[in-house]
């Protein structure tokens, strides 16, 4: 089998899985943090995450759920209440519909070094996370920390966005 078409299969074989793990699993943050593990597994990543607005609104941002590769410092805690304007170019993206891609943090030191610095202190060097919008409102985002495999490409992290909003409108 081609190099190509395994990739597709791949591709396909995690969709099913994360689509099969949202729909099938009884305790939302058990099947998220199911889903998380197999994107980090997918993109062959370190740390996989969901960030929702605080209860308060849209100024500071949670990561609400996380997971990572063995041997990879969880953030979660250190990634609570999160203003919005420190991530500005990202909510500006993600209102837009558009994902952020950094295939290469050291471009950003001299473009954007408070983002570089933010993303680097978490031991990132590169990125993927794409909006989750529901009714055209963002209500979070998904990423993934240092992709190994298929590292601008967020395709299957933007399809499981749209199960994702499955999932929690069937908790709402």
């Amino acid at each position: 089998v081609s190099q190509g078409v395994r990739e597709k299969l791949d591709f396909a074989e995690n969709v099913l899985a994360c689509a099969k793990t949202l729909a099938e699993e009884p305790d939302m943050e058990r099947a998220i943090r199911r889903m998380l593990s197999q994107v980090v597994e997918f993109y062959q990543g370190d740390r996989a995450y969901v960030f929702e607005p605080g209860i308060d609104g849209k100024e500071l941002w949670n990561n609400t759920y996380e997971w990572c590769r063995e041997g990879v410092s969880r953030q979660q805690e250190n990634l609570q209440k999160v203003p919005a304007a420190v991530m500005g170019r990202w909510m500006k993206s993600f209102a837009e519909g558009q994902s952020i891609q950094i295939p290469n943090l050291d471009d950003l030191r001299e473009s954007d070094p408070q983002e570089w610095q933010m993303l680097h202190d978490q031991g990132i060097r590169r990125v993927i996370a794409v909006p989750i919008h529901r009714d055209g409102q963002l209500i979070g985002f998904l990423g993934v920390d240092n992709p190994r495999h298929c590292m601008t490409d967020d395709a299957l992290i933007r399809m499981l966005c749209l199960f994702v909003v499955n999932r929690f409108n069937r908790n709402r």
